[in-house]
């Protein structure tokens, strides 16, 4: 499961294999480690199918269909 934060992640990661500047560079390599510092979502698991998710998700999901919503 990708959270918003782990694409951003992605992408700065992206970013930073593509940057030619050193300050350019630097920037991002700076707004990667702020990334770093943001809190993630906590997942839990559904004690029926094992499944990993946010809570409100997992709380409102349909085991026998997989269903999130």
């Amino acid at each position: 499961m990708s959270t918003p934060v782990d694409e951003l992640r992605d992408q700065l990661t992206q970013a930073a294999t593509l940057a030619v500047e050193d300050d350019t560079r630097n920037c991002i390599d700076t707004a990667l480690e702020l990334v770093e510092g943001l809190p993630q979502p906590e997942l839990v698991e559904c004690p029926v199918c094992e499944r990993m998710g946010l809570p409100e998700r997992i709380v409102n999901h349909d085991c026998q269909t997989g269903s999130t919503d």
